[in-house]
């Protein structure tokens, strides 16, 4: 970018300025040429400190976006529109674990359900090993997290994520978790 526009204010200028010397009937000696050069320099060097500036305002700004969106290490507490709230732990390894809505312990013992989770840009879709609560066929074994204005909403579906979700909630952040994994 520095180079385009030390080429375009070199050219710029190095035209300018016998145009100017002609109209006022001046001469032109060795120092302009030298000092179109410096000029020109300047401009680039201006344009790169700028140029790169944009580049590192861009960079921390995705950075903190994709800060906010990460979720791994997060507890959820899930309460659908119909049927009973859950809390949903997505580890930092990829792990998904169910627990009791009010569950204040997370260990192996009063896992409800299991599985992987993985983030995309369009939400996080969660894959249920054992079908859900207890292994119900009925219940849903893959839920999608996405935001609908400023809420998170879980939607969990039967195979594959399409048609009317079985089941469709809000979530709410629970805190005091530490990393959100199960012991």
């Amino acid at each position: 970018m520095a180079f385009i526009g030390f080429l375009t204010s070199y050219q710029s200028i190095s035209m300018t300025v016998p145009i100017f010397a002609d109209q006022n009937h001046l001469e032109i000696n060795p120092d302009v040429g030298h000092a179109i050069t410096l000029v020109s320099l300047f401009i680039a060097f201006l344009i790169a400190v700028f140029s790169t500036g944009l580049c590192f305002i861009v960079q921390a700004a995705e950075w903190y976006i994709e800060k906010k969106r990460n979720l791994a290490g997060v507890v959820f507490k899930v309460i659908p529109l119909d049927g009973p709230a859950f809390s949903m732990s997505l580890e930092k390894t990829g792990c998904v674990s169910k627990f009791g809505a009010e569950e204040t312990k997370f260990t192996r013992e009063n896992v409800q359900s299991f599985g992987r989770w993985v983030q995309f840009p369009e939400g996080t879709v969660v894959r249920w090993n054992n079908g859900g609560l207890d292994g119900d066929v009925d219940s849903a074994n893959v839920g999608i997290v996405s935001r609908s204005d400023e809420y998170l909403v879980y939607q969990g579906y039967r195979g594959r994520i399409r048609g009317e979700p079985r089941v469709v909630g809000h979530l709410e952040r629970r805190d005091h978790f530490g990393d959100g994994a199960v012991a």
